[in-house]
């Protein structure tokens, strides 16, 4: 199991590459990770700002961060979120 600090020291080291690759212009952690609560089951969620087109490249981007950790990891574009589920994860959201 990983603590945020990592997480977050990972995606760090990390966000140049994908900001280069990708239309990339912020990343966070939210969920039980951001909130404290992760468990050995636990996902890591990632929300990534997206400034243009992604198509099929967001899939190459999600299994690139995934890849990352070597567990379960749901990356989701901010932009997609309901605005009635947004508060929740801006709300625990930790930025990178």
């Amino acid at each position: 199991m990983y603590t945020i600090e990592t997480i977050v020291d990972k995606l760090k080291q990390l966000k140049p590459e994908l900001v280069k690759k990708y239309p990339v212009t912020g990343i966070g952690v939210f969920g039980s990770y951001a909130r404290g609560e992760a468990t050995g089951d636990s996902d890591i969620d990632i929300a990534v700002d997206i400034d243009g087109p992604m198509g099929l490249n967001f899939v190459a981007m999600a299994d690139e961060i995934e890849a990352l950790f070597g567990i379960k990891t749901d990356v989701i574009p901010k932009r997609s979120v309901k605005p009635e589920y947004l508060p929740y994860i801006e709300k625990d959201i930790i930025c990178v």
